[in-house]
């Protein structure tokens, strides 16, 4: 499911100049210092380095692989595991191993390797590196919404949550695809966004869900960001796993303080307007503009 939901965003969004990693918004100073191998007990989440904790599993890790598979059971980062963290709104997580496994899973994390933490990207000395800071999302409806992010290359649960109250706006990570992680065939990809029903809290939401629920991976529309060949691309596309889902309220892409958009694109009515790939709708943003996704009744 969670590769089919990819391709679709990927063609989308698909063909950047260089990420500056550890560089980026202002406020988050911790993500540009520089992780330090077999210092960090595997039992100390690096929230120093700039990685952010959440509520997933009981070290504030984001995912836990070890032995190949999905093993959040086990709740705590222990030898052998690679261990995945979230990063500041904007930000995207640096470390994954340049060898990924054939069968298309993707690995990412730090490793736990004799009872200390160890990059697995150790040509980028930072644990969360910077999006284009050209996307954003804004709640303008009188409850909670809960957006999560697919935690890639990784356990690729839904598992890095962006929270937001009535009223509030915070940037969405759009990665520069010449930089960010590519697919064991070369691939490029783009962050993917599970967009919540009003009212379901995160720690609800950025979960895997059932069938019925319409929440987590069952929920009922993804968003795509991306930044490449000088553009911003983002993309408003209903769950190909869940298509006859409803979200209860309106999305749209707007300019961002005069950004240029290339064309209308909205789910609106429970119907998504304007050109895209497959059931959905893509725009691209120019240059360093800005654009975001709005939540409306």
């Amino acid at each position: 499911m969670q590769y089919t939901i990819q391709t679709i965003i990927f063609a989308a969004l698909a063909a950047f100049p260089a990420a500056i990693y550890g560089q980026g918004l202002s406020g988050n100073g911790t993500a540009g210092m520089a992780f330090p191998d077999g210092v960090v007990p595997c039992s100390q989440f690096p929230s120093q380095y700039g990685a952010v904790p959440v509520g997933i599993t009981s070290g504030g890790w984001s995912g836990l692989q070890r032995n190949g598979g999905n093993d959040d059971a086990i709740g705590e980062c222990q030898e052998g595991a690679l261990c995945s963290y979230d990063c500041p709104a904007g930000y995207s997580k640096s470390q994954y191993p340049a060898a990924q496994p054939a069968s298309g899973e993707s690995h990412g994390g730090l490793l736990c390797k004799g009872g200390f933490l160890y990059k697995t990207r150790p040509e980028v000395p930072q644990l969360c590196e910077a999006g284009s800071n050209t996307a954003f999302v804004e709640n303008l409806l009188a409850g909670h919404v809960a957006v999560c992010r697919t935690d890639y290359p990784g356990t690729e649960k839904m598992s890095l949550p962006v929270g937001l109250s009535s009223g509030e706006i915070s940037p969405l990570t759009s990665p520069y695809q010449d930089t960010a992680y590519r697919t064991v065939k070369g691939g490029r990809t783009s962050a993917h966004y599970y967009l919540n029903k009003e009212g379901v809290s995160v720690a609800d939401a950025c979960q895997w869900g059932e069938e019925g629920q319409d929440l987590g991976n069952w929920a009922p529309i993804v968003l795509g960001a991306s930044y490449v060949d000088g553009k911003t691309w983002l993309s408003i596309t209903k769950n190909e796993l869940n298509p006859n889902a409803n979200l209860g309220y309106n999305v749209r892409i707007v300019g961002k303080d005069g950004g240029r958009i290339s064309q209308d694109c909205r789910y609106e009515n429970e119907a998504i307007t304007g050109q895209g790939f497959g059931d959905g709708c893509t725009v691209a943003v120019q240059g360093k503009d800005q654009a975001t996704f709005q939540f409306y009744n």
